[in-house]
C-alpha cells in the first residue's frame, strides 16, 4: 500500500508530538537519575562530586532551571567552597520561582555568613564586615527570615564596634610609643657624656 504525499505529512506530523513527549520523557528520567546519584554522593560528604552532578544536570528550561545551579550551590557550601556557592545561588535567584526565591535568598545570605565567619577566622575585620553587609542585603526586605535578618544585623554592629575598639586600641598604642620613644630620647639627653677628653697635642 502506498501512502499519498497527503498522507506522509499527516504521519510526520502526527508522530511530532510523540517523539517531543519521548525525548522530554528521556530527559526528565535523566535528570531524576542524576539528581539521585548527586544526593547520595551530598550525603556520603562527596561534595565536589555531588556539585558536578547538579551543574551537569541542566534541565534546559523544560522543567525548572534554577534547581541545578540552587543544588549545585548547595553542594559547593558544603565543600566550603563559599565564592562558588554564591556565584551558583546568584544565578538561581534569577531563575527561581517566585515561591522558592526565600530558599534561595536564605541559602546566599548564609553563605555571605560564612565568609563572614572565615574572615573574622583570620582577623581580616574589613572583609567580614563586607561579608555580613552581602549577607544581610540578601535578604534585607523580604520577609524571608527576619530572626536571621536581625542577628545579621546585630552581627554587623558588633563587628563595627569591634573593628572601632581595634582602631582606638591601635590609636592608644600609637600614643604610648610615640611617649616611649620621647622619654627614651629625654633619658638619653640627660646622660652623663662619657666621650674621650680631647688631648691638646704641644
Amino acid at each position: 500500500m502506498t501512502l499519498s504525499t497527503e498522507q506522509r505529512r499527516l504521519l510526520v506530523l502526527g508522530a511530532l508530538p510523540s517523539l517531543v513527549a519521548l525525548l522530554v520523557a528521556g530527559h526528565l528520567w535523566l535528570l531524576v537519575h542524576g539528581n539521585a546519584s548527586a544526593r547520595q554522593d551530598y550525603e556520603a560528604g562527596r561534595y565536589a562530586a555531588a556539585r558536578s552532578t547538579f551543574a551537569g544536570a541542566h534541565d534546559l528550561g523544560v522543567v525548572s532551571p534554577w534547581i541545578s545551579p540552587f543544588d549545585a550551590g548547595t553542594a559547593a557550601y558544603g565543600a566550603k567552597d563559599y565564592k562558588a556557592a554564591v556565584r551558583l545561588f546568584t544565578t538561581a535567584l534569577h531563575d527561581a520561582p517566585d515561591d522558592r526565591l526565600c530558599d534561595v535568598r536564605v541559602d546566599l545570605a548564609l553563605t555571605h555568613k560564612a565568609m563572614a565567619d572565615q574572615a573574622a577566622a583570620k582577623g581580616d575585620r574589613d572583609r567580614q564586615q563586607v561579608a555580613l553587609r552581602d549577607a544581610r542585603t540578601a535578604i534585607l526586605g523580604t520577609g524571608c527570615n527576619d530572626n536571621l535578618e536581625k542577628d545579621l544585623q546585630d552581627e554587623i554592629a558588633k563587628a563595627s564596634s569591634s573593628s572601632s575598639d581595634t582602631s582606638e586600641d591601635q590609636k592608644l598604642n600609637e600614643v604610648e610609643k610615640k611617649n616611649r620613644e620621647a622619654e627614651r630620647i629625654k633619658d638619653v639627653q640627660l646622660e652623663p657624656k662619657n666621650e674621650p677628653k680631647q688631648q691638646i697635642q704641644w
